[in-house]
């Protein structure tokens, strides 16, 4: 698998004609891990379907390494791009094995095997004659991965990948992000929980309001106060191997005993 990196230059995405995302211009290289976050609404599932194609641009330009997406067939995109969406209801009751298989669709009958591996990999050979509608949410969410790794493209883009799953499979997540950014593997991932981030990403970028606030490399990035900002709200940072992000109110009203507002304030500079 040839190594490939991902550019978006000054993107303009959105639905019909109202802009999310207000030129973004983003990078990412063979081995890294790009932890995308930011407040509900803030573009990160917008990002994530322009970058794989699934959105159209409004303006700007993407580039799969030396070749600009629009100039790509959906195969070829296919070949270079692997995409794990938040969610996917398929219009038929898949078994576990069929719809991993599908994502060979872009090589042709070559590479079955990768099938296998990616099964194995991801814990699901025992379950591969099973339904999808008959798994748990974040067993389909390991499917969906399992897919995209059969896909054996270079550029991964993955959309909240561990939100249905337990804290085993969240680590186990973590380590094969990390194991294929070591094989040379270029991922982009959204994330909400910052200290998952920091574990298992190299960089940092933070949208807020469909543009980069923060674009840095892990662990240092915790340490800006522009994460208070976005997320309106101030976190201490307590320092072991890397700094872990907590809500301050949170541990304020934890220690007092009351309840937790709905709202938390706008944190000063």
């Amino acid at each position: 698998m040839a190594t490939c990196n991902l550019a978006l230059e000054r993107v303009t995405a959105g639905y019909g004609e109202k802009p999310v995302l207000t030129e973004i211009s983003l990078e990412v290289s063979p081995g890294e891990i790009v932890a995308l976050v930011g407040p509900n609404g803030s573009g990160k599932t917008t990002l994530i379907r322009t970058a794989s194609g699934v959105l159209p641009l409004m303006a700007g330009a993407i580039h799969l390494g030396e070749t600009p997406l629009s100039d790509l067939s959906r195969k070829e995109i296919a070949q270079r791009v692997a995409l794990v969406p938040q969610f996917e209801n398929p219009a038929f009751d898949f078994s576990v094995r069929e719809l991993v298989s599908m994502a060979r669709y872009p090589w042709g009958e070559t590479g079955m095997h990768r099938v296998e591996e990616a099964l194995e990999r991801l814990e699901l050979s025992s379950l591969h004659d099973r339904p999808i509608s008959r798994l748990s949410g974040g067993e389909r969410q390991r499917v969906l991965l399992a897919r995209a790794l059969a896909q054996d493209a270079p550029i991964l883009l993955l959309d909240e990948p561990t939100a249905h799953m337990d804290v085993q499979h969240q680590v186990q997540t973590a380590r094969l992000l990390q194991e294929l950014a070591q094989e040379g593997r270029t991922i982009l991932t959204s994330l909400h929980d910052l200290n998952f981030a920091a574990a298992c990403a190299t960089r940092l970028v933070v949208l807020s309001n469909g543009s980069v606030a923060l674009d840095g490399p892990l662990p240092s990035a915790l340490e800006s106060e522009t994460i208070d900002v976005v997320f309106c709200e101030r976190f201490k940072r307590v320092r072991d191997s890397f700094p872990l992000l907590f809500p301050q109110s949170l541990l304020e009203e934890s220690k007092g005993g009351r309840t937790v507002p709905s709202h938390s304030p706008k944190p000063t500079r």
